[in-house]
């Protein structure tokens, strides 16, 4: 996912006589309680998906902590380090390890990534290459794609709607291409950023091709 930076405008409160700070304190309190609402929200109707008896679904979770340096205090260069734990409850020992190069422009960034993915003490090399765009008004575009040495391949895409200052609602679609079985799916998510981006929480609801679909909660923190 992108980089999401926190805003706050006073515009709307321009034509309040209330002192400035009651403003302000006013504003956080509301953003704050929608974000509550949001994150209930969408709880809410995982719940509601989970009651549907036709279709099997299960429970993941992943962590992921990023940290992006820039090279000088004026360089549009970075240095990348990813930590991934891609699914902590149903593989704790498998952990992606990835550093790079993250070129950094104006409303989006790309970055070219080599680490390794570890499963159970054993390992396989990985390219990857992710980019970030923020170009388009209030949407917002990521794609990720991965090239592992043992010719499996992974992507991920999505489009988001800023839903002002508080977070993000769209569509993604992860996949992964393995050897006779590709595993792919599509499906909407909710993304809501707090303490200025370095916590960043994700829910998601995919439809898979087989295996029944997923319920799916990230974590993203920023270092």
């Amino acid at each position: 996912m992108g980089t999401i930076e926190k805003r706050l405008e006073l515009s709307a409160f321009s034509n309040i006589t209330q002192p400035r700070s009651l403003c302000l304190g006013w504003a956080i309190q509301k953003g704050e309680v929608m974000k509550t609402l949001c994150i209930t929200l969408i709880a809410a109707a995982m719940l509601v998906a989970c009651a549907n008896p036709v279709t099997a679904q299960t429970y993941n979770a992943r962590l992921m902590m990023h940290s992006q340096k820039p090279i000088t205090a004026d360089s549009s260069l970075n240095l990348s380090v990813r930590v991934v734990l891609p699914n902590y409850t149903a593989m704790p020992s498998k952990t992606l390890i990835n550093f790079g190069p993250r070129f950094v422009g104006r409303q989006w960034w790309s970055e070219l990534l080599v680490g390794r993915l570890i499963i159970s003490q054993q390992g396989k090399w990985h390219l990857e290459s992710r980019t970030s765009l923020d170009q388009f008004g209030p949407w917002h575009f990521f794609v990720d794609l991965v090239y592992f040495s043992d010719h499996a391949k992974y992507s991920y895409l999505d489009a988001n709607y800023a839903i002002g200052k508080l977070g993000l609602i769209g569509m993604e679609s992860e996949n992964n291409y393995l050897a006779g079985q590709d595993d792919l799916s599509a499906g909407p998510h909710l993304i809501v950023p707090f303490h200025d981006g370095k916590l960043v929480l994700q829910s998601i609801y995919q439809f898979h091709n087989h295996g029944g679909n997923q319920i799916w909660f990230r974590t993203v923190l920023n270092f």
